[in-house]
């Protein structure tokens, strides 16, 4: 619809995501804490701990390689949010289906008017 490579698409996504499994209680993301340079020398921080400075770091990466935190570069306006709705509803449950925190209509509805304004 709006010419957007796959990969940009989910780097823009990717952030939000991991923060909201993080912030929902889902600190699995600790697992690849010792695999991230820089962050290996925490062995004795908590499971919690870790898991919020790998999503801290992907935030990080994700401003160094400067990926949209919104979809307003991509053309998308607000009269678009309907056609994203339906997407996020509709067509990408079965991804959200595979999300280690379940995120509500309620939620995807919030992450989009944040991200299309």
């Amino acid at each position: 619809q709006y010419d957007v490579p796959h990969g940009i698409a989910g780097g823009v996504f990717i952030g939000r995501i991991t923060r909201i499994n993080h912030d929902s209680g889902y600190h699995g993301y600790a697992g690849l804490y010792s695999d991230i340079e820089g962050l290996s020398s925490g062995d004795t921080l908590l499971e919690e701990e870790k898991s919020e400075a790998v999503v801290a770091k992907i935030e990080e990466l994700l401003d160094k390689l400067e990926v949209p935190k919104d979809l307003s570069g991509f053309g998308v306006k607000k009269e678009d949010y309907g056609l994203f709705h339906q997407h996020a509803t509709e067509i990408y449950k079965a991804a959200f289906d595979f999300n280690p925190v379940e995120i509500s209509v309620e939620k995807i509805e919030q992450m989009l008017k944040e991200m299309i304004g």
